[in-house]
């Protein structure tokens, strides 16, 4: 066995390992976790079919593309509701979920006949294996991408719906899920043409050593990705029309609401603290939250993250300018404005003021 088998192998196993981490630990969303360990363990037995069936002094598996084909049909389901459980409050599966399942049925129903020749010790299959396997193969790759493209919906929609719910969304946004899944789509498109072209083993196998890695990435992100909605009310994002259709806010209620709302964040100034929610705020101002929410959105025409930064950005302005200030350098003055990364404070100050935090201090008077 070579150097890139033994670490092929050892990916696998530590694979396994990871999947059982996720499927026992008690924190964070475990429903969603059990799907992270669902994925990481479908990669994990790819990974270890593929070595084992090219290490021909050791075992030989026949069938082995059709077996990781079959896994590969588990695999966009799990993401999707791995990306559903993350964004959706309190998701569970019903039984009308069970049709994800049919693709691996039929894909079993296919190659089962191929498996009793096997052990009946009739011979291999011919050429028409390899036809079908090719077939198989596109019919995957469609299958994965359709349901990666849904997951980028849902997790496009997220992140416009946390949005209206907390003011601080770096940890929660899931931008590296984005990222993975996009790695994935590569992935996959360079395994089928792999598959298509017969490209020598050794090409398969630096694909697979790439997959590991990414396997680990996701799967360690995954475990200590925070539970986004514990301890909040959260509310799906949906056009302002029907997320307000049945609303009780009367006019008279939205106007003394919004004063209220307005010197209450002059005078408290609660934007200083990082974590302040729609729902945290909401209960300061003993307002009912979808009432909070729909004034911030109908009557200021911005989303809760937006109206919170925008008080900081205002708030970092003043202290900018301030001459006891002087000492305090940029990132500090931003953190003190209630902004949790450097990062996020300086895209929303180039978004409300225009400039950078650096360029409005340095800005004549």
């Amino acid at each position: 066995m070579d150097v890139v088998a033994a670490l092929l192998i050892l990916g696998a196993v530590q694979g396994v390992l990871l999947a059982c981490v996720l499927l026992y630990r008690r924190s964070g969303n475990r429903r969603a976790n059990r799907f992270l360990a669902g994925i990481v363990i479908i990669f994990s037995l790819s990974i270890l079919v593929h070595t084992l069936s090219h290490a021909t002094q050791y075992i030989r598996l026949p069938y082995h593309q059709e077996l990781i084909q079959i896994f590969y049909f588990l695999f966009g389901p799990f993401v999707f509701f791995y990306v559903t459980h993350l964004t959706t409050v309190n998701y569970r599966l019903k039984k009308k979920n069970m049709w994800h399942l049919l693709p691996v049925m039929i894909a079993l129903g296919v190659y089962m006949p191929f498996y009793f020749i096997t052990l009946s010790k009739e011979g291999l299959p011919g050429s028409d294996t390899t036809v079908l396997g090719t077939v198989i193969s596109w019919i995957v790759l469609v299958h994965m991408l359709a349901y990666l493209f849904m997951s980028f919906r849902r997790l496009l929609s997220h992140s416009k719906a946390i949005k209206n719910s907390f003011s601080s969304v770096e940890r929660i946004n899931l931008n590296w899920l984005k990222l993975f899944l996009s790695g994935f789509v590569l992935l996959w498109v360079v395994a089928v043409y792999l598959d298509v072209t017969k490209i020598g083993t050794q090409s398969i196998n630096a694909m697979w050593l790439l997959v590991s890695l990414l396997m680990y990435v996701i799967g360690y992100m995954g475990l200590w990705q925070p539970d986004i909605f514990a301890g909040s009310e959260f509310r799906e994002d949906r056009p302002a029309a029907k997320k307000y259709e049945k609303s009780t806010l009367t006019e008279d209620n939205a106007k003394k609401y919004l004063e209220r709302l307005s010197r209450f964040m002059e005078i408290e100034k609660p934007f200083l603290n990082t974590d302040i929610s729609l729902y945290g705020l909401a209960r300061k101002l003993a307002i009912p939250p979808h009432h909070l929410s729909q004034i911030i959105n109908e009557k200021l025409g911005q989303n809760f993250f937006e109206f919170i930064n925008g008080y900081r950005v205002e708030e970092a302005k003043v202290r900018l300018v301030d001459p006891q200030n002087a000492h305090l350098t940029i990132a500090a003055i931003g953190l003190d404005s209630g902004f949790n990364s450097i990062s996020a404070f300086n895209a929303a100050f180039k978004k409300h003021a225009g400039m950078s935090p650096s360029q409005f201090r340095s800005s004549p008077r």
